[in-house]
């Protein structure tokens, strides 16, 4: 595009060639800037993510089931579907399910009573998630809306034990940054 522009106003062949390279360099260089503005974004915000759930206080309770995850604290109660789910990490003593790009959902290690049992959260973590994608969610639009309202009688009685729960974990947000 721009060697034309170019020849539009000059007939230099040098000059015209040394156009066009520019050009491809800028655009080359166009795509790395984006490419590393990103990468760094990513870090910035995963970052962010493990400072603000150092600094959470309070207890919670993480329910892995085949439904879905459900996080009980002291004042709510969301639960989301396996579609939302966009991956899973473990950093810093945490194990974060990823519900979006700067959201996740910490468990911390000191949770689980060894690493069996983390391993174990892991594998069927990566199974819903697999299952869920099997069947095409496309994330939070994809649950119905009766779902997302679970009845308030099943709240005020708390969690119970159903076979499709994995793991109920309840543990204090205080992560020990001494360690």
């Amino acid at each position: 595009m721009f060697q034309t522009l170019a020849a539009q106003r000059t007939r230099d062949a040098e000059l015209l060639e040394m156009v066009g390279r520019s050009s491809l360099f800028a655009f080359g260089l166009a795509i790395l800037m984006s490419w590393i503005g990103a990468a760094i974004s990513t870090r910035l915000a995963r970052r962010n993510c493990y400072e603000r759930c150092a600094s959470q206080s309070g207890s919670r309770t993480v329910v892995l089931e085949t439904s879905g995850i459900t996080l009980t604290s002291r004042t709510s109660q969301p639960n989301r579907q396996w579609s939302a789910v966009t991956g899973f990490s473990g950093r810093r003593d945490l194990l974060l399910i990823w519900i979006s790009h700067g959201t996740a959902i910490t468990i911390s290690f000191r949770c689980f009573v060894d690493d069996g049992a983390c391993e174990a959260a892991k594998a069927f973590v990566r199974g819903r998630m697999a299952d869920a994608k099997s069947r095409g969610g496309i994330g939070l639009l994809s649950q119905p809306i009766a779902n997302l309202n679970r009845p308030a009688r099943r709240r005020q009685r708390g969690l119970q034990k159903n076979s499709d729960q994995l793991h109920a974990i309840d543990y204090e947000r205080q992560i020990d940054t001494r360690a």
